[in-house]
């Protein structure tokens, strides 16, 4: 499946049921629109509704403006991924910055 996709067919992943594959690429402006929380858990939903069995992977490509990284720590923690919740608290932790000298 692919978001923006070209088709409307081309929005759900379609093929083998033993593997289902989102490449979200950001819309309205493809790569560098960042997804809304709305958005992200209705792909969790998809994702958690998938037989236990089926392979799921999703990559975020709207990296232009740095979103990829966001939605993808937000998204596993929607679906309770590895590590889901413990990578978006690291993520939204405030940066250290070095110390001059």
């Amino acid at each position: 499946a692919a978001d923006p996709a070209p088709v409307p067919a081309a929005a759900i992943p379609g093929g083998w049921r033993g593997v289902a594959y989102w490449r979200l690429h950001g819309s309205p402006r493809k790569y560098w629109s960042v997804y809304d929380t709305e958005r992200l858990r209705r792909w969790a939903s998809g994702v958690l509704a998938l037989p236990r069995r089926t392979h799921a992977w999703c990559v975020f490509d709207n990296t232009a403006g740095g979103g990829a990284v966001r939605n993808a720590l937000e998204f596993a923690a929607l679906v309770g991924g590895p590590h889901g919740r413990d990578l978006a608290a690291v993520h939204d932790r405030p940066q250290r910055r070095p110390r001059a000298g």
